[in-house]
């Protein structure tokens, strides 16, 4: 997807600010807030991504009390009107709920498009109505199922033996959660510049060997689980799941978690008492989801620092 084409899948989810710089970071910010919401889908290998927009649906959110559905998908301005005239003939009951949700940056936001019934019948009726496909299981708990384990993960890498490993390379720390300068051995997340294509190359790394990611999230929580140490916490009250914002959860359990709501994670700080933290906080997650995203992600959930 180029620049151009970026701008106007923005501009169909929502709305994007002039100071939108779609070749820099706050562009990736906004790919990464529409993956996460499951508009469209980001692939690639060695630094080279592809996106795509996903083809529309409406996703079940968990809940007793009521049944709700979020739009995800492409989309146009067109599709609202949609549903919103199904809700008035065939879906009697059916309320549409449209609010605004941001962008990490705030430069770029996505209008939140939910279906909220009393019965579940309701909103698939307005679902055949229009011709979008609606999941039956709440997607949350659905995308957490289908996702692999760090374990699987770090089984399906391939490992090159006596890599040459640069001297300016860093190292993720299990500690600060950040990357630094130095290598002490084990099993560790590398990442340096390759010199010909100015390109952020990430691998794991342990002792001589290397395996190459295409994207650090896995390899962060590779470290994490094999090292002992936690980025995630839990509150089954408030049914908030925090992660810390420098080990972000890899994109199939990112887009699990958000599709616990519809919405994006508020970001959350925290003092630890050795300095501020910043956190995702993903809300309305229930304990079930919780538990099988930190069964992937291969550590336990400690108590909200917030």
């Amino acid at each position: 997807m180029g620049r151009s084409s970026l701008e106007k899948a923005i501009a169909e989810f929502g709305r994007k600010e002039p100071g939108l710089n779609t070749n820099g970071w706050s562009g990736f910010e906004a790919l990464w807030a529409l993956d996460m919401l499951g508009h469209c889908e980001m692939a690639g290998t060695k630094g080279r991504f592809v996106v795509t927009l996903a083809q529309p649906s409406l996703a079940r959110l968990p809940g007793l009390e009521i049944s709700r559905a979020a739009l995800v998908g492409a989309r146009s301005a067109g599709t609202l009107k949609e549903i919103q005239a199904a809700c008035g003939t065939v879906g009697l009951g059916v309320n549409v709920v449209v609010s605004e949700i941001a962008a990490d940056s705030g430069i770029a936001s996505i209008d939140r498009i939910v279906l909220e019934s009393e019965t579940f019948d309701a909103i698939q009726g307005v679902a055949d109505s229009v011709g979008i496909p609606l999941t039956r299981q709440p997607a949350g708990w659905e995308l957490a199922c289908a996702s692999t384990t760090v374990f699987d993960f770090q089984n399906g890498i391939e490992w090159v033996p006596s890599y040459p490993v640069p001297d300016e390379a860093e190292h993720f720390s299990p500690d600060t959660l950040r990357f630094c300068e130095g290598y002490s051995g084990g099993l560790r997340l590398a990442r340096w510049k390759e010199f010909a294509t100015n390109k952020t190359i990430y691998a794991l790394r342990k002792d001589g060997a290397v395996a190459f990611l295409d994207s650090p999230e896995w390899g962060r929580h590779v470290e994490l689980s094999a090292s002992g140490a936690s980025s995630i916490r839990y509150d089954a009250g408030r049914k908030i799941f925090a992660i810390r914002a420098t080990a972000r959860p890899p994109r199939l359990l990112a887009r699990a978690l958000c599709l616990c709501s519809g919405k994006l994670p508020a970001i959350a700080e925290a003092d630890t008492g050795k300095g501020k933290t910043l956190w995702l906080a993903f809300e309305e997650v229930p304990q079930p989801v919780a538990n099988i995203v930190s069964e992937k992600l291969g550590q336990e959930a400690g108590p909200l620092p917030f």
